[in-house]
């Protein structure tokens, strides 16, 4: 999965993620617990 900053598609996506899904399921499923499991901690 990859994530990159939203105002990098154009100042309508300022202050938003893009997040590419470009995977298997499996692995889309490991990134997204991986990312809740982090901002569990940080947020």
């Amino acid at each position: 999965m990859g994530v990159t900053p939203g105002i990098d598609f154009g100042s309508g996506g300022e202050g938003f993620l893009r997040f590419s899904y470009a995977n298997s399921l499996e692995n889309i499923k490991e990134g997204l617990d991986r990312l809740e499991r982090y901002l569990d901690r940080h947020a």
